[in-house]
């Protein structure tokens, strides 16, 4: 899967400065931004701590982007036992901007992104028959006993975004994804629960909406 996505973008790069009259090689804008949904998320969600941003690269009608993120989370329950979850994850995509080139470079797109996450778990104590969480183990015979394993898994990514200016180089924007084909590599002593930037780890598809904010670094001049 990874190869065919890189194959993809490889193929881009090259064939891209055919399509293009002019600083072929120049996108029109580099942009910034801090996704708001983590730390929003966390005001419901306290055992949470998520910080995610991204870069892009805007050629007009293309778009390539990396994200990357941070994610922190830490179930203590007297009665259930203790889970703890440390990872980051990072998504490669290329988007297409439906839009015409305007003065700020409005978009509205549709595109794909591979992501890929490496985490570590630990668990102490917790239930299994709520969970479904051990496989080798019965951690509920000796409550002393704590599992360590360090994880990654990878998927894919259908996104839908639009980014809109507000004010002087500040855009705002909001993209709606579903993630899918997941493949989740280094479980040893228990089933992974949960997967930084993804979600609970036995849902097969995935969705939510990101908001993010936006600083645009002008590298050619606007048309009006």
């Amino acid at each position: 899967m990874l190869k065919y996505f890189l194959l993809f973008n490889i193929n881009f790069l090259v064939f891209y400065p055919v399509l293009a009259n002019k600083k072929i090689w120049l996108p029109k804008d580099v942009r910034i931004g801090y996704d708001i949904s983590g730390p929003i998320s966390t005001l419901w969600q306290k055992n949470h701590s998520i910080n995610e941003g991204k870069f892009s690269l805007y050629f007009g009608k293309i778009i390539l982007s990396l994200e990357g993120g941070f994610q922190k989370i830490n179930y203590d329950d007297t009665k259930k036992g203790i889970y703890k979850n440390v990872g980051k994850y990072f998504r490669f995509g290329v988007d297409y901007n439906f839009l015409k080139d305007s003065t700020h470079h409005h978009t509205c797109t549709l595109g794909i992104c591979y992501a890929i996450s490496f985490f570590e778990e630990q668990v102490q104590a917790l239930i299994q028959d709520e969970y479904a969480l051990l496989k080798k183990i019965r951690i509920w015979e000796d409550k002393n006993v704590i599992l360590k394993q360090t994880s990654s898994a990878h998927w894919l990514e259908a996104v839908a975004g639009v980014s809109v200016h507000i004010w002087k180089n500040i855009f705002i924007g909001l993209k709606a994804k579903i993630k899918f084909n997941k493949k989740v590599q280094g479980e040893k002593d228990m089933l992974c629960f949960e997967i930084p930037g993804w979600g609970f780890r036995d849902l097969k598809a995935y969705g939510g909406i990101h908001y993010y904010v936006i600083y645009t670094f002008r590298i050619q001049k606007y048309e009006t």
